[in-house]
């Protein structure tokens, strides 16, 4: 369904649910709730934001190289290491297809996704069950980790998930 001529974004999207009634009733308060909070935050950035920003940005080969200096508490070489950062992300996607194509056979990260979300067994339901896998699985790298590839102290082997 297509959304109605000059209608706003949330207008538009609830046009598209093809929903009447009730929910319909409640789809359209909620667009109306949506565009009046968007139209708020455009008028505080304008209005409140706009007047604190600095003429330039303050970005660009210079700043960035002083608060690199200062974050990392020694000077790098930003070609290097622009450079690196790029090579890691290529590393990284490759990655993720190699990994995908395991969960799905000739698939993407788009179809490895989509599988594991369809999967029961890897749902957790609730903030408790939620907690306790977190807790779980912290205790279990923690314990692979301390003496293999680190010295872990008793005190810092403890997460409070």
């Amino acid at each position: 369904m297509l959304p109605r001529k000059g209608a706003d974004f949330y207008v538009g999207l609830v046009d598209r649910t093809g929903a009447t009634g009730t929910i319909r009733a409640e789809l359209d308060r909620a667009a109306t709730a949506a565009s009046a909070a968007t139209a708020e935050l455009g008028q505080f950035l304008q209005t409140e934001l706009l007047p604190l920003a600095p003429q330039r940005d303050a970005a660009g080969r210079e700043r960035y190289a002083l608060a690199s200096r200062a974050f990392l508490g020694a000077e790098i070489v930003l070609d290097e290491a622009y450079a690196w950062g790029w090579a890691e992300v290529i590393r990284i996607e490759q990655e993720m297809r190699r990994v995908a194509g395991k969960i799905v056979p000739g698939g993407s990260v788009a179809d490895a996704a989509a599988a594991l979300d369809a999967d029961p067994a890897r749902h957790i339901l609730g903030r408790d069950a939620l907690r306790a896998w977190m807790q779980e699985f912290a205790d279990a790298t923690i314990a692979e980790l301390h003496g293999t590839h680190f010295d872990i102290p008793e005190p810092a082997r403890r997460i409070e998930c």
